[in-house]
């Protein structure tokens, strides 16, 4: 049997890229051949800046006076 696995794991964290690998395997070993389909939203990119942000609210909401 052939499947297909589509997922989003081109993102910037490593968990989705495990889950995508850990599935594969797992697919695998049961005899199931299978390959793995990535997915690309068009909106789902990495912000770099989204981090800053959140670190410079967050220092000045805390700063003292």
């Amino acid at each position: 049997m052939k499947i297909g696995i589509i997922t989003m794991h081109r993102v910037p964290n490593f968990g989705s890229a495990l889950q995508a690998y850990a599935l594969r395997h797992k697919l695998f070993q049961h005899g199931i051949d299978n390959k793995i389909i990535d997915y690309i939203y068009s909106y789902a990119g990495y912000e770099p800046s989204w981090g800053r942000n959140i670190y410079d609210k967050v220092k000045y909401s805390c700063s003292m006076p």
